[in-house]
């Protein structure tokens, strides 16, 4: 992986491959001044490649593979303060022995709410929400 800049104003990325699958990251923290007070700003970038959650997890029989690719950016880092753009488009996920396919999410998420849209178009579940 690699780590550029200090604790509180930086980017890093790492690549981690193992038997179980791969995931890939980067995020990046960074200082917004408006004058009267400082909030971190961050963005973070998440692409899971066939990774075995069950094997992670030990609970095969609930978890399977997973391969999504996921953005976030915002500020905040606790449910109160929170304020975040997030995108999720997961090619699989695997669950009670059924790989469900082509979920996404989209929306923003603030103090405990979001307001978005989630749709998936599986061959045996087609569904759309927007709240």
């Amino acid at each position: 992986g690699k780590f550029n800049g200090t604790i509180d104003n930086f980017s890093a990325s790492t690549a981690i491959e193992t038997s179980i699958g791969t995931i890939l990251a980067t995020a990046a923290l960074h200082p917004l001044s408006d004058g009267d007070s400082t909030t971190e700003h961050w963005s973070a970038i998440v692409d899971i490649q066939e990774f075995d959650f069950g094997a992670f997890l030990n609970d095969t029989s609930m978890f399977g593979k997973v391969s999504l690719k996921a953005s976030s950016i915002g500020t905040g880092f606790t449910k109160d303060d929170i304020t975040a753009n997030i995108n999720i488009a997961a090619d699989k996920i695997e669950l009670n022995g059924y790989p469900y396919r082509m979920l996404t999410i989209d929306g923003m998420v603030s103090a405990a709410m979001f307001h978005g849209k989630a749709e998936i178009q599986d061959s045996i579940l087609r569904s759309f929400l927007t709240v």
